[in-house]
């Protein structure tokens, strides 16, 4: 067979030169994609805030809250396919590194079509079981419904983003989510203003932005090809390569799954305090999410950069690249942190118009907001442990601390007479400061001094 010879611009070399150069170029990429997917979110609250009542804001709210469990199951899967393929990558495995892609997109894709059909059978029954307002439940529904036949595009981009992440190359990604992010603004705007579809025309706009980004993903490698040469007979579906990804990938994506649960389980509770409380508590979690935006960025950009090293043998560059990954993180934290204080109702504003949904929201924001500080370490600890593949660890304190912290204090505060959201957002927080010791605890453990070159390649 011929050697393809389609080559893309050598993608930026996590294995060599300046550290923390090499990250802040790598991470930049997957820093603004996350704006982008905030800004994807948060897009369809605003015209809904400003277009439609409590009711649908509430009820988008709740579908979105079940649509972000899907997403981080595939995220979860795709996780596992980025570590192989930066491992093998940075190992120089060529004919490993092609079967690592190939082996990612049959699996994904299968499990897409799968999960599609479980939540058109199960949609309404989520419904219920989050105890959604009797004013939002229709909108919810039909959110959801539409949204369904989006999760092949959904699961299609993340195998496209972890593959080229994987090698390297966080540009190209971000482009695609930007387009998207763009597309849907722009969709919400005709369905959702001027169409005035509620719930519908936002999912619409959703699921139509989700097919261009994967459409513009797969156009971009078929045209550029993959960044080293290789066989057409090396493109193949390996099973031992998909039980080394399902061994990495199972433990993030139930880590992501039962973490969205716990957050559903958060929904439930805010959805029984009053459809103001439920839409409040949902604009807090849009704004919120730019604070966590650089310190997710970071932690996907660590696991990708900790990959390849481990592939290279240099994983104390990874362990350098991690605490550089803290610092910068910290930089953007805390003067969110101190902006969304001082300023609440100013940022509430900007997403809906109801006051007595800002009042609620401005209550949740106070503890809510101080998350950001304690992510930006436990999150780049994260990403050294996923790409080093210590992936059931990572699942394992997540699920332990939001089911053994988060829930229970959102749970019994809410209990207290006269709780407002300020006591139901203390379970966050709390819950990762429980995770950070946790992750401290690990990493001196298994990474301090020599203990770190134990990290070895993969299959």
């Amino acid at each position: 067979m011929s050697i393809l010879q389609r080559r893309e611009r050598k993608p930026l070399s996590l294995t060599e030169g300046s550290v923390p150069k090499m990250l802040i170029r790598f991470a930049l990429p997957f820093f603004i994609s996350s704006i982008f997917q905030v800004l994807y979110g948060a897009a369809d609250v605003a015209f809904m805030g400003r277009f439609s009542t409590a009711g649908a804001i509430a009820g988008v709210s709740s579908g979105g809250s079940i649509m972000n469990l899907i997403t981080n199951l595939f995220m979860g899967i795709t996780s596992g396919g980025t570590v192989l393929i930066g491992q093998y990558f940075g190992a120089k495995r060529d004919k490993d590194t092609t079967a690592a892609i190939t082996s990612t997109a049959f699996m994904c894709l299968l499990i897409s079509v799968a999960v599609m059909i479980l939540q058109l059978s199960f949609g309404r029954l989520l419904i219920r079981v989050l105890s959604v307002p009797p004013e939002a439940t229709e909108e919810c529904w039909r959110y959801l419904r539409i949204c369904a036949f989006g999760n092949v595009f959904i699961m299609g981009y993340n195998i496209t983003g972890a593959t080229l992440r994987g090698l390297g190359n966080s540009a190209a990604p971000m482009v695609f989510v930007g387009i998207a992010c763009v597309t849907n603004i722009i969709l919400d705007y005709v369905f959702v203003a001027l169409c005035q579809m509620g719930a519908s025309g936002a999912a619409l706009a959703t699921v139509i932005s989700q097919f261009l980004s994967f459409a513009l993903a797969c156009l971009y490698i078929w045209r550029t090809g993959l960044p080293y040469s290789f066989r057409t007979s090396d493109v193949r579906v390996d099973f031992k390569i998909i039980g080394h990804m399902f061994r990495l990938g199972i433990p993030i994506s139930l880590q992501n799954t039962l973490v969205s649960i716990s957050f559903l389980i958060i929904t439930k509770i805010t959805n029984q305090m009053g459809v103001n409380a439920a839409a409040g508590a949902s604009l807090v979690g849009k704004v919120v999410d730019i604070g966590l935006t650089f310190p997710w960025a970071l932690s996907s950009a660590l696991s990708t950069v900790t990959a390849q090293n481990v592939g290279a043998g240099k994983p104390e560059r990874a362990k350098k690249a991690t605490f550089y990954g803290m610092a910068f993180s910290l930089c953007i934290a805390v003067p969110f942190v101190i902006i969304a204080d001082l300023f609440p109702a100013s940022l509430l504003g900007l997403l809906a118009t109801d006051p007595d949904v800002i009042a609620e929201g401005v209550n949740y924001m106070y503890p809510f907001s101080w998350d950001c500080i304690m992510v930006s370490f436990m999150f780049c600890l994260n990403g050294l442990f996923n790409g080093s593949g210590k992936t059931f660890f990572v699942a394992a304190h997540s699920m332990a601390t939001a089911f053994f912290v988060r829930i229970p204090i959102a749970f019994f505060m809410s209990r207290i007479p006269g709780a407002t959201l300020f006591h139901v957002g203390l379970g966050t927080p709390a819950a990762s400061l429980v995770s950070l010791v946790l992750c401290i605890i690990y990493f001196r453990m298994h990474y301090a001094g020599d203990k770190i070159k134990e990290m070895q390649v993969i299959g």
